[in-house]
């Protein structure tokens, strides 16, 4: 699409991409660069700004040249003790509310571009009563009179929580577009009446990263396995000398053992707070082959940016994925994977490559059945990479088809900026209205 030149005096359409932006998360960072130089790119009259719902952001080097504003309220304006922070929640909800007001009203159009907006395991944009309360706000104040919401391949599954679910469903009737990451979460939101049947299912907008052109490694020489890991919610909130004794951790210094004699091994993660548990494998792996072998065969990379785990991965035969967006940079990468699952997401990716069978389940992980899958994966490489390269083209197409819906959008916005509403709301045309 050829670039835009700005319609003469009038100031850029204001849009704010919402998402929990800077908060360590390589996959909603990744979302962030690649919708905005893409908007950026192709659009000389709108403004792109990402809008956090974090409570403090500290941008990653990913997203370091992208305007950026919090919705969360600053950590200083908090109770400084354990009475103060208690007292402090019981207003939290109105000032919340007040500040997502003033904010999101300076904005023209509200986008939520990607990631887990209804995810019911604890990760969710949505989570908790407050941040429902405060999506509901964002998407009726963003809906309001000239303004706009859309929705672009998000994703989530059914929630529990009455209220909760209320609010999100009431949030994402207001929306004029959506589209959904897959096929489950569109059925998950369809099943709670906040979407319809004829809603697009896509894939995740990370998809639209150009695959690297780097050739693969050989075979030749030891193998090179990377293990992603995650701080799973049912791990709980201990630090690394607690995790070290769960039996996720166990299993997989379990593999690390077992692989170390022949294999090199890196351990990464994918957000800021899988630290603890990269801490506590390796801990458990130096205890059980020693120091030395593992400063020469272990690589700890951290949870690098996006772009920066797909670089990394070129040099790797296997990865072992925990969190979904480390297991798009493997398909990114073209390279052998295998999924250790807790998300639906995850199963969900798998199963559309048709490796389905390269699957384990993350509670009650077995490290013997992982290395025996890791040896499987090894013995038919060519075949993975064949049929992860394949998904990985097609769900490529259908992001860079949700970034043209998006450029429809905005040329549809700008247009109708003077001329009054240019949409119709979509809540008259959804079916029965949500039940708590």
């Amino acid at each position: 699409m050829a670039r835009r030149s700005k319609v003469g005096g009038n100031e850029p359409l204001k849009v704010g991409l919402y998402g929990g932006f800077g908060t360590g998360n390589i996959g909603n960072d990744a979302t962030a660069r690649v919708v905005a130089e893409h908007v950026r790119g192709h659009h000389d009259d709108v403004e792109v700004v990402l809008v956090s719902y974090a409570d403090e952001t500290t941008p990653s080097t990913s997203i370091d040249h992208l305007p950026l504003m919090t919705l969360g309220e600053p950590v200083e304006e908090r109770g400084r003790t354990r009475v103060g922070r208690a007292v402090h929640r019981r207003w939290q909800s109105v000032r919340q509310l007040g500040r997502d007001w003033t904010i999101t009203r300076q904005f023209d159009a509200m986008v939520i571009t990607g990631g887990g907006v209804f995810e019911a395991e604890s990760t969710a944009a949505a989570g908790g009563l407050v941040g429902a309360v405060g999506f509901f706000l964002l998407a009726l104040v963003s809906s309001h009179r000239h303004h706009h919401f859309a929705t672009l391949s998000i994703g989530g599954t059914s929630m529990r929580r009455s209220l909760e679910r209320f609010l999100l469903v009431r949030s994402m009737r207001y929306a004029e577009y959506r589209s959904f990451r897959d096929a489950a979460s569109k059925d998950a939101l369809v099943g709670m009446h906040g979407a319809q049947d004829d809603d697009r299912v896509s894939s995740d907008l990370v998809f639209a990263t150009p695959m690297i052109s780097r050739a693969s490694r050989t075979q030749s020489g030891p193998k090179r396995v990377a293990i992603g890991v995650m701080r799973f919610p049912w791990l709980g909130e201990g630090w690394a000398d607690e995790l070290a004794r769960t039996a996720y951790v166990q299993a997989l210094a379990d593999v690390v053992e077992h692989l170390l004699p022949t294999s090199t091994v890196a351990v990464f993660g994918g957000d800021k707070a899988d630290a603890p548990v990269i801490e506590a494998l390796v801990r458990v792996v130096e205890g059980r082959v020693g120091h030395e072998v593992v400063l020469h065969r272990v690589e700890v990379w951290g949870s690098p940016a996006f772009h920066d785990t797909v670089e990394r991965l070129c040099d790797v035969d296997v990865v072992v994925c925990s969190r979904y967006h480390n297991l798009v940079a493997a398909f990114l990468r073209g390279t052998g994977v295998i999924a250790v699952a807790d998300r639906v997401k995850v199963r969900s990716l798998m199963r559309e490559a048709g490796v389905s069978d390269l699957v384990v389940e993350a509670r009650g992980l077995d490290g013997q059945d992982l290395v025996e899958r890791i040896e499987h994966v090894v013995a038919h490489l060519d075949d993975v990479r064949a049929a992860v390269s394949s998904t990985t083209r097609q769900f490529a197409l259908s992001a860079e088809a949700q970034l043209r819906e998006l450029d429809d959008l905005l040329e549809r916005w700008n247009k109708g900026r003077h001329g009054g509403r240019a949409h119709q709301s979509v809540v008259e045309r959804l079916p029965a209205r949500p039940s708590l």
